[in-house]
């Protein structure tokens, strides 16, 4: 069975280690409206569905729809690829965010020079074979790391701004 919107927005503030109170804070409501967004009996509006979801480093669509959807990897041909952005999104211990919008020709000038090592932080390795997929035309999410010891999770998306 689908989880609710309530149970996404419990699950979601819960990951990011936030109180009901905590939240409230952030999006300007009180803590009783998110306790009745969290047991199904009111619903928070658009703007702050949006809200939610940049605060928890989600999509509309995953907290709406629960963690399982994540919209696949496709293979776009572009008249523009240089107009292709990688997104890197780094989070620790669910306070310490970073997003990076790089063009797709200058993470594969950083890769071959060796400094998306540099990008990622001291230790961390490029995945093996998201430069191949990024130069093959992939766009959506290509890489989801989650180390459970250090509590930081890295994200690589590829998204085309054509529009």
């Amino acid at each position: 069975m689908k989880p609710t919107i309530g149970q996404n927005i419990a699950f979601y503030r819960k990951k990011a280690g936030m109180t009901q109170e905590e939240l409230s804070e952030k999006i300007g409501v009180t803590a009783q409206a998110i306790s009745k967004w969290e047991n199904d009996l009111s619903y928070p509006d658009l703007e702050i569905v949006r809200k939610l979801a940049e605060i928890f480093g989600i999509t509309v669509d995953q907290l709406l729809n629960g963690e399982d959807v994540v919209p696949a990897v496709q293979v776009v041909e572009t008249e523009h690829p240089e107009k292709r952005i990688v997104q890197i999104c780094v989070e620790t211990g669910g306070t310490t965010k970073v997003n990076v919008r790089i063009p797709v020709g200058l993470v594969e000038k950083m890769y071959q020079e060796g400094k998306l090592t540099e990008l990622l932080g001291e230790g961390e390795e490029f995945p093996e074979g998201v430069i191949d997929l990024i130069q093959m035309g992939a766009v959506g999410p290509i890489v989801d790391i989650k180390d459970d010891n250090s509590n930081t999770t890295v994200r690589i998306e590829v998204i085309n701004y054509e529009g």
